[in-house]
């Protein structure tokens, strides 16, 4: 049976409304199964820290505020994790719940669902592959840029300097916890950082940015463009071309928006250095 909305010109099939619920109902579960883990997880190492009803609630707030790369922290009044960038555990789970929210319940599904590389859709494939590298980039980066910064690494290990530059680039793109200030660190590093911010999390996800879908397809189109190529595709699935000019669209507006802001703020806030408001406009735009 169908229904006709005369209001939208539209055919409404009320089978679609109760698959369209079922699917929000397991991204729902899904959703709170996550943050509750999370919680658990959390609890041991905040109870001896805080009263018991305040490591409860510590553990919440923080294990929801990481999945939904929210970014805020009320742990011990201090404005990020700088005061936790040596406890694993927490900066950890941090970072695990952080890319669980960022990367969509569609490919953590698929991954459960399939368990294999080569049986996953391309969706999923595009996310992991764009994801690692992107992560990859940033955490070389961060480490090359800030390795003998003596504002945050002053004392700390190799091991525990690859950690915090692992996590910085995993946070900084999608939801904005950090274990260093930010106005320490090298103009380096924040420009490259501008780019991942801009990139941000997966489609369908709850972080922000352009989606690493868009930059995937943007890739591989490219690619196949410069081959002279008339098909785009990979992993034996082909691309439309609609979509990859629907990226590029969608990249021009971001670039356009992004530049247009940041030259405003020259204007309004010239005693700041340009790639600092390019920073601030990136992370905004990032919802980093």
């Amino acid at each position: 049976p169908m229904s006709y909305n005369k209001s939208s010109g539209e055919v409404v099939n009320p089978r679609h409304w109760k698959n369209l619920a079922r699917v929000g109902l397991k991204v729902g579960i899904f959703a709170i199964g996550i943050q509750f883990v999370g919680f658990v997880i959390l609890l041991p190492k905040l109870w001896f820290v805080f009263s018991p009803r305040e490591a409860i609630f510590q553990a919440v707030f923080q294990s929801v505020s990481s999945f939904n790369n929210a970014g805020f922290v009320i742990l011990n009044e201090i404005p990020s994790l700088v005061s936790y960038k040596t406890d694993d555990l927490l900066i950890g789970v941090t970072a695990l719940l952080i890319l669980s929210g960022s990367i969509s319940y569609w490919v953590i599904l698929d991954i459960m669902k399939r368990r294999r590389f080569l049986t996953l859709t391309l969706n999923t494939k595009l996310v992991l592959i764009g994801s690692i590298g992107v992560i990859f980039l940033g955490a070389i980066v961060f480490l090359t840029f800030e390795y003998n910064n003596p504002a945050f690494f002053e004392r700390l290990t190799v091991w525990e300097r690859l950690k915090i530059s692992l996590f910085e680039a995993i946070s900084g793109r999608t939801a904005g916890f950090t274990l260093v200030d930010y106005s320490e660190t090298s103009h380096h590093t924040n420009f490259v950082f501008v780019f991942l911010m801009l990139i941000g999390g997966a489609s369908a996800s709850v972080a922000g940015g352009l989606k690493i879908n868009t930059l995937m397809v943007i890739i591989v189109g490219s690619l196949f463009t410069l081959k002279g190529w008339n098909r785009v595709g990979i992993f034996g699935r082909q691309i439309n071309y609609r979509q990859i000019h629907a990226a590029i669209i969608l990249v021009f507006l971001v670039l356009g928006v992004i530049f247009f802001t940041t030259f405003i703020l020259t204007l309004t806030d010239p005693q700041f250095l340009f790639v600092d408001l390019l920073f601030e406009s990136a992370s905004a735009l990032g919802t980093a």
